[in-house]
């Protein structure tokens, strides 16, 4: 479906736009492109170029909005009759045209056309923008410039965090093969040369000299002492 609109009608019945905003035009023009783009459709914007007041391309595309610009010598009314009044009846049928202008709306209908109050249309595009709908890649040409104005507006995109390694699953056949693996191998006494003795574990040592600890504190009976003293003798002064 197609869909022509007198753009400066638009304007001066939009409720957030005014004809005497000089950005207006430029304004439309992206707004029209997000419309088409979610809804996809064609559109074609005219604008009478004795309004502008400058020299300007007559026409210009932007991706699915095309903007026309007409000569001083004709208005945007007079563009859009031509331009409705050109096409095949089967085409118009699909054709509709954006204008409050009631001339304007007359003349398309009877030329088997649509028509739409601008304040209608400014009310569907609305609604169209503000429908939630899964990410579309649209095909956008964005100069440098438009680029560094979104980069002062936004900033910069913040760098992604990096991702925590994943540790590998182990299963319980490994873990226990690993655990095995850790545990010191204890001395073994196969093979060993007569005569030469093995290093005897830490904790054994600190049994042996507890024992020692206690036999030190131990107290002898006097008979101990006399059976001692028979076998060994008294100790020398």
């Amino acid at each position: 479906m197609s869909i022509i609109v007198d753009g400066y009608n638009y304007i001066g019945r939009s409720v957030e736009l005014t004809l005497q905003d000089t950005g207006a035009r430029d304004k439309i023009i992206y707004l029209f492109g997000q419309y088409c783009a979610r809804a996809q459709k064609m559109l074609t914007i005219v604008f009478d170029g004795s309004y502008s007041g400058q020299q300007v391309d007559r026409k210009r595309q932007y991706g699915r909005v095309t903007v026309i610009y007409t000569s001083p010598i004709y208005s945007a009314d007079h563009a859009i009759k031509k331009m409705v009044g050109a096409q095949e009846p089967k085409r118009r049928k699909k054709l509709t045209v954006v204008s409050s202008d009631n001339e304007i709306a007359d003349y398309v209908k009877v030329h088997g056309a649509s028509a739409m109050k601008s304040e209608e249309f400014e009310q569907e595009i609305i609604r169209t923008l503000a429908e939630e709908k899964k990410f579309d890649r649209v095909n956008i040409h964005i100069t440098d410039e438009e680029v560094q104005e979104w980069l002062k507006l936004f900033g910069h995109e913040p760098a992604e965090p990096k991702k925590a390694e994943k540790k590998p699953v182990i299963s319980g056949q490994q873990a226990k093969q690993e655990r095995e693996s850790s545990t010191p191998a204890q001395p073994s006494t196969k093979n060993t040369p007569a005569g030469k003795l093995q290093a005897t574990p830490r904790s054994r040592v600190r049994e042996d000299d507890d024992q020692i600890e206690e036999r030190r504190d131990r107290k002898l009976s006097k008979k101990e002492v006399d059976e001692w003293l028979k076998i060994f003798g008294a100790e020398d002064d």
